[in-house]
């Protein structure tokens, strides 16, 4: 167990170094201390994303991925080096007591729940498949190389497994209170005590809740995690005007399509629902910044083509690396201003309505017309009301979770009519297209056709997410900003739902351990039918 507790804190100690280390590279200084080791997380993740792809596509050896694992985490430890002030700083100081006491909390919820279920999970067990394998071939998570990271540590903890999965879980768990903790103290909050609420809610209750401590090793919790972060940064960006802040979106997608296949969906709907936004502010370079942002999605897709036919993935490849190559170019920049001008002056009606009935029509003759491709649309009442797709917009296991739920949809509705600054436009449109187009059910049965239902089916988690969270119970906070009394009620009743919804999951935790989880048997029930 001591050896967990050292590579926990050496791997923290690793993110928050590499963390601060991007951070200063893109000279972004925040006006409040926050920690970088999510940051550092992702771009350690990016780059094993960019490394491993290759690897698995073209069927390497499990020891070229414990080579290359290797080589970038000592390349790692040289801006460690150059940032150990600073990274010392900002973990030894008051504020990550609350992470010490929430990790110490998982970490026996853990092992008393969770711990004979996991050595007997699914996805641990094909982690264990992959180590020593001549030949890697993915089935179970297809380009996504967390699986061979994990098998990594389950190596580089001498075949013990227990430790493995604890010490994956812990930190994942760590990372993302560290997280929720940035996205709090962001908005400085006046209230003292509203602010200690908010961070109790979102530790022990966003965080620890049930199936991100039995299943918090897996690649969906991270993609969560990476959807919160990818959401953040954008927020971040709006709202202080640095520039140099966009560049962390390219960096935590590729972070996202390195631990979930489904995050290649989620990144291309923030990518579109930004361009909606972007082209109706009349932002300058936006069709710029868009592109690039979509950097990690062209790698990704490149070989993911590749996979399926090399012709078409070198063309791809081929039309990819001359644009971005000659964006800046005098000809094709200008080509570009004015496809963004057009953009800009035609926005609504191609993103909102153009876009969006194309994939109407598209569903309406695949389930007419194709025989084979369509789903009837009764059945879209049933996949909504899916344990498993409902789970992400209500995710409910007791009673408490219920009254959580319609507080959490109130706040959308309190977020959505008091949303005048850019930001929050910004996660407003990011709402509305969602709803106009993603998950409009008149539109999934394309949408479904090209990403699968598993994929269709996760990328809900754009809408509630640990970030988003945060932002609707402030807006519910800010009703009652100048009322003390109506204060006083809200912060007991988060303070009750979140110990009462605490206890009550894990009484109940060997019931549901994967609640929150997309299983592929249950979801394909509806797409057999």
């Amino acid at each position: 167990m001591t050896f967990v507790v050292i590579a926990l804190i050496a791997l923290v100690f690793l993110s928050e170094g590499i963390g601060r280390w991007l951070l200063h590279v893109l000279k972004y200084e925040t006006e409040y201390a926050m920690y970088a080791a999510p940051y550092g997380t992702a771009f350690l993740f990016c780059i094993f994303c960019l490394l491993y792809i290759p690897i698995m596509v073209f069927h390497g050896s499990f020891g070229g991925i414990l080579i290359v694992t290797m080589i970038v985490l000592a390349a790692s430890m040289i801006p460690l080096m150059r940032t150990w002030r600073q990274t010392f700083h900002i973990l030894f100081r008051a504020r990550t007591l609350y992470i010490i006491m929430a990790v110490v909390l998982i970490g026996g919820l853990f092992l008393k729940y969770g711990m004979t279920s996991m050595l007997q999970d699914n996805e641990f067990l094909q982690m264990i498949d992959y180590i020593n394998a001549a030949s890697l071939q993915i089935s179970f998570s297809p380009l996504q190389g967390f699986p061979l990271a994990g098998s990594v540590v389950i190596w580089a903890m001498n075949m013990n497994n227990a430790y493995a999965v604890l010490l994956m879980s812990l930190y994942a768990a760590t990372i993302g209170m560290m997280m929720s903790l940035n996205f709090v103290d962001s908005f400085q909050l006046p209230n003292p005590w509203f602010r200690f609420t908010l961070i109790f809610f979102s530790l022990f209750y966003c965080t620890c809740y049930s199936w991100k401590i039995v299943a918090a090793f897996h690649g969906a919790n991270w993609c969560l995690y990476f959807t919160a972060l990818a959401i953040y940064t954008a927020y971040r960006w709006l709202k202080t005007g640095k520039e140099n802040i966009k560049y962390l979106i390219p960096i935590v997608f590729g972070a996202g399509l390195f631990v979930h296949e489904a995050y290649l969906m989620i990144a291309i709907e923030i990518v579109y629902c930004l361009a909606v936004f972007l082209f109706h502010e009349q932002k300058i370079r936006s069709l710029y910044d868009l592109t690039t942002f979509l950097l990690p999605v062209t790698f990704y897709l490149f070989f993911w083509i590749c996979t399926r036919n090399i012709f078409w993935a070198i063309l791809f490849a081929t039309v990819c690396i001359i644009f971005y190559l000659r964006r800046n170019k005098h000809k094709i920049y200008h080509k570009m201003i004015q496809a963004e001008d057009y953009l800009i002056a035609y926005d609504h009606l191609i993103f909102v309505v153009i876009i969006p009935s194309v994939f109407l029509i598209g569903t309406f003759i695949l389930r007419f017309f194709v025989k084979g491709y369509g789903i009837e649309y009764s059945y879209y009442i049933s996949y909504f009301s899916h344990r498993t797709v409902s789970g992400f917009l209500f995710p409910r296991g007791n009673y408490i979770d219920m009254v959580m739920d319609v507080w959490r949809w109130a706040g959308v509705f309190v977020f959505m009519r008091k949303a005048f600054r850019k930001e929050d436009r910004m996660i407003k449109d990011l709402g509305i297209c969602m709803l106009v187009f993603f998950i409009n059910p008149l539109c999934m049965g394309m949408l479904a056709q090209i990403t699968g239902l598993e994929t269709y089916a996760n990328a809900f988690e754009i809408i509630f997410n640990p970030f988003t969270d945060i932002l609707v119970f402030i807006a519910i906070y800010k009703l009652f900003e100048w009322t003390v009394i109506g204060q006083w009620v809200l912060e007991l009743c988060l303070v009750f739902a979140t110990v009462l919804g605490h206890v009550t999951s894990y009484t109940s935790l060997p019931m549901g351990l994967y609640s929150g989880l997309i299983q592929e048997n249950e979801v394909t029930e509806v797409q057999n039918k």
